[in-house]
């Protein structure tokens, strides 16, 4: 499941939870939040920035915007986006 949002700020936000089995493909070295977080996170990305949150909460697909912006708020930022393209 998906979600968009738009924070008071005007951010507009996709999230989505990323599971053990989207770990499994993703390659690439895992971060101190993965080794935290082993049924996976939510993920928070807007234009400017990816975030991250574990463990996931469990009301998020039901939640309103303004929960989905508390749990924004607490995610892990793991890195910036610079014209649509991520970098670290």
């Amino acid at each position: 499941m998906q979600r968009d949002f738009t924070d008071t700020a005007g951010v507009q936000w996709r999230v989505f939870q990323v599971d053990d089995a989207e770990r499994r493909r993703t390659s690439g070295a895992f971060t101190k939040a993965d080794l935290l977080s082993p049924r996976g996170w939510l993920q928070f990305e807007s234009a400017e920035e990816v975030r991250r949150l574990a463990p996931v909460p469990g009301d998020w697909e039901r939640t309103d915007e303004l929960n989905l912006e508390y749990y924004c708020s607490r995610a892990e930022r793991m890195h910036t986006r610079k014209n649509g393209h991520a970098s670290a």
